[in-house]
């Protein structure tokens, strides 16, 4: 789950939109990621701040189980990948 803090006046968006471009920019940064490669909370943030104009804050919930509760970085182990579904991520704007 992820919780963003959006001005969206900055680029004209809709709260929608703003759910749109977070879970875009999620799928496509753990998709970008090799085999073993682990998955980091800076690099999920650093991916939001690029797709969402006006973003002020983001809260991250991470895990890779249903209704996730951790905040720090998913391990994965160096012969399997990070795979996610637009299901899966929950998306909050304030």
């Amino acid at each position: 789950a992820v919780t963003v803090d959006v001005d969206l006046t900055v680029g004209a968006l809709t709260t929608a939109q703003v759910e749109d471009l977070a879970t875009q920019a999620i799928v496509t940064y753990i998709g970008a990621l090799a085999v073993g490669a682990d998955v980091i909370v800076p690099g999920i943030i650093s991916a939001l701040a690029l797709a969402i104009p006006g973003l002020l804050g983001v809260t991250l919930t991470l895990g890779t189980a249903p209704a996730p509760v951790g905040t720090s970085n998913i391990t994965v182990a160096f012969n399997q990948i990070a795979t996610v579904d637009t299901a899966d991520i929950a998306v909050t704007v304030t």
